[in-house]
């Protein structure tokens, strides 16, 4: 029978807007908004059957993206952040799962990921989507935005097993690798002016270890 639930305790995922003063979440399968003080909930899609999910708040504070299986595969989805207007499918390949969708600061384009370690970019404007890069190892990769919306930074995988910062460039396609690979780097980010690129990298090279199948030894 139909029945009231209270979704406090099914929220899986959530994003903040660029005003900060609302937050826009994933609870039980349908996409809201809350206030940071005062004001409402509101349930945008209020869909039964239906699983939303990952929504993510456009920078220009218009749109909200998500991922649906109404048409039995996740795809893409936009719709207005006020929940008015027409929902857009901006996906119709779904065959693998999807998630993290990340807008450009411009709100021009999307980037998701999937579980073959494939990093898509949507354009909005023309609705074409196209791969970015795949990990040979098939781990889903983390891509972050440039300020200018022109580039893209990500760790991939190297045929070692460590892994490498990456980044590609959105008017040329073209991407390359920029560590050496040598050493197990990971969670690239820019800076806000766009001058660096900070990245998280494991070095901590400790005493011979012993143990019970055979011995591993690393040098200082």
């Amino acid at each position: 029978r139909s029945q009231t639930v209270d979704v406090k305790d099914f929220i899986y995922d959530w994003d903040i807007s660029s005003t900060g003063k609302r937050a826009v979440l994933e609870a039980r399968g349908d996409i809201w908004t809350v206030p940071a003080k005062k004001g409402y909930a509101r349930n945008l899609t209020r869909t039964s059957g239906v699983a939303e999910r990952n929504p993510a708040w456009s920078p220009d504070k218009k749109w909200i993206a998500y991922f649906s299986d109404a048409t039995g595969e996740y795809e893409l989805y936009i719709m207005q952040s006020d929940g008015k207007g027409e929902t857009r499918q901006l996906t119709m390949d779904g065959k693998i799962f999807r998630y993290n969708p990340t807008w450009s600061p411009d709100s021009k384009y999307i980037l998701f990921t999937d579980y073959s370690g494939t990093i898509h970019l949507h354009t909005i404007e023309t609705g074409e989507t196209k791969m970015v890069d795949q990990d040979p190892w098939a781990q889903p990769p983390r891509a972050r935005w440039s300020h200018d919306s022109r580039w893209i930074t990500y760790a991939r995988n190297c045929d070692n097993r460590q892994s490498a910062i990456w980044v590609y460039n959105l008017e040329s396609g073209e991407k390359h690798q920029v560590t050496s690979g040598f050493f197990n780097d990971f969670s690239p980010t820019f800076d806000r002016k766009g001058d660096y690129l900070f990245y998280a990298s494991a070095r901590d090279f400790s005493e011979p270890i012993y143990e019970d199948v055979g011995v591993v030894f690393q040098s200082k």
